[in-house]
Formats: structure tokens, sequence, C-alpha cells
């Protein structure tokens, strides 16, 4: 980071990779690192940076200049009025089309943003898929996301198919969980659905882990609100 009189000038010191996605949302960001740690080594080279870093235009341009125009893919999850990262945006069209790059844009709320499907090189159809993926949420559905990037801009696998949505309440299982205690009395470990969504959910794995150590069967359950009849 390199600050310049209090403006906010940033420099993200990123080395360059085969594909590089943006967004201003802590929790789409480390759903993603979660599962690109998992895509092995054979996968393309994967680079996440926070659209916050780049606020000032000669931050854009000097990660342009480091990390964008080396990449072959590029995903932005634009979170935000049009005006937020127009920018950002501009520079990201101007480098597809000068080296030939997929370039999937596509809104960070709920409801879609066709002029960013437009603006994108890649098909509707595959920046919808994808911005599905991470609005569902879910360590699976961001799979599905890499795998549908793997696919469409490298050619590798088959086609993921659609995210899938998640219950409002669901039971977890952490990966490493150990078989359940024949006999001992159950504890239920109650958590929001929103720490799944984002795979932060290394605290109740370890609870978990705690409490059958003590000789309990964990139940670890995410769910929407408390205060949502449905869930309750």
């Amino acid at each position: 980071y390199v600050e310049d009189g209090g403006q906010g000038l940033v420099r993200v010191e990123q080395t360059p990779g085969d594909i590089v996605i943006l967004s201003a949302a802590d929790t789409t960001l480390s759903l993603l690192s979660d599962a690109a740690a998992s895509l092995g080594e054979c996968f393309p080279r994967v680079r996440l940076a926070n659209l916050m870093w780049l606020r000032q235009p000669a931050s854009t341009d000097m990660y342009a200049d480091d990390v964008l125009r080396h990449a072959r893919v590029l995903v932005i999850d634009h979170l935000g009025s049009p005006s937020d990262w127009a920018y950002v945006v501009e520079q990201a069209q101007a480098l597809a089309a000068r080296h030939g790059q997929w370039l999937a844009m596509f809104s960070g709320d709920n409801v879609e943003d066709p002029q960013l499907l437009l603006r994108s090189t890649a098909s509707p159809e595959d920046c919808h898929q994808l911005w599905r993926c991470l609005r569902e949420g879910g360590r699976e559905n961001a799979l599905a996301f890499f795998a549908l990037i793997g696919h469409a801009a490298f050619g590798i696998g088959p086609r993921p198919p659609p995210p899938r949505p998640l219950p409002p309440v669901m039971a977890y299982t952490p990966a490493t969980a150990a078989p359940w205690l024949p006999g001992a009395p159950v504890a239920m470990l109650v958590f929001y659905r929103s720490h799944l969504l984002a795979s932060n959910t290394e605290a109740f794995d370890a609870m978990a882990e705690a409490l059958l150590a003590q000789g309990l069967n964990p139940l670890p359950l995410a769910l929407e609100s408390l205060k949502d009849g449905l869930c309750l």
C-alpha cells in the first residue's frame, strides 16, 4: 500500500495470474479464496482483489499494468451504483478488447444488471450462472463458479450444473467430522447461514470437534434467522 498525501492511493502488491476476480464484498472474496485453495496445481492460477483498493484511477492503472493485462480471465462482481467502479469497468473493457480476454461482469447484489452483461465478452448465460453461484453462496457453488470458468474460458472439464440454492435451515457436517458416539447425548450448535454461505465455518468446526471430545454428539445447524417463523 502506498498512500499519496492522504488521498487513498493504493498499489496492490500482487503477482499476475490466469484468472483475476474483483469484488467489494469481503465475504465473497473469503468464499472464493477458500474454494480456490482446493482447486489443485493444474488449475489456472487465481488472483483475488478487493475493488475498494481501486478507488483511485491511478490505483486502477497500476493494477491494470501489474496484474490485469496479464490475465486470460477477468471477473468483476460489481457491487454498488454504475458510477462507483466506472473507471475500473472502462479499463477492464479496454484490456479485454486489446488482449482478447474473457471478461465477465455482473451485479454484486440480488438484481441483475443487463448493462454489465452487455459490456462483458463472456456470454450472458455464463455471466448469469457465475452471478447465481455467488448470490447463492456456499462452498459447493463456489467450486461450481471456478468449474464454469475453467470450462468456458480454458476448455477444462464439462460444464457444471446450475448452482444449488441452500435452504433457510440445513444441517452442516464439517469436512473432517468424526463419527458420532453411540448413545451419547446430542448438542445442537446453531449458527447463522451467512457464515456457511461465506465458507466461514472454522469456529463451528472447532466447536463441533470440542463437543465430540467431551462426549457429546454435535449437531451443527445453519439457519437464516432466529426471527423467521419458517426457520424456527
